[in-house]
């Protein structure tokens, strides 16, 4: 039987754990800043609606893809 190296396996949950909780906030805080914006612009509310969905859906890409490339490397898991 094969040895299970438990450390591995946690320190890959614990990543895809941080990178699913980094994008959520990261969503949050695009969602609060469009609430400020829309705020302080009422006529330009649904300006653009689909591109600033589209703009947080990349944001938190690449949030997530920069987090988990640190990741990657901060676990050793490159050699």
């Amino acid at each position: 039987m094969k040895n299970i190296n438990h450390s591995h396996i946690v320190l890959n949950a614990l990543r895809t754990a941080i990178l699913f909780v980094t994008g959520f906030l990261a969503y949050e805080i695009l969602v609060e800043l469009e609430k400020i914006w829309n705020l302080k612009n009422p006529n330009n509310e649904m300006y653009n609606f689909h591109k600033r969905k589209l703009y947080k859906f990349f944001i938190v890409f690449i949030i997530d893809l920069l987090l988990l490339y640190f990741l990657f490397f901060l676990t050793g898991e490159h050699f």
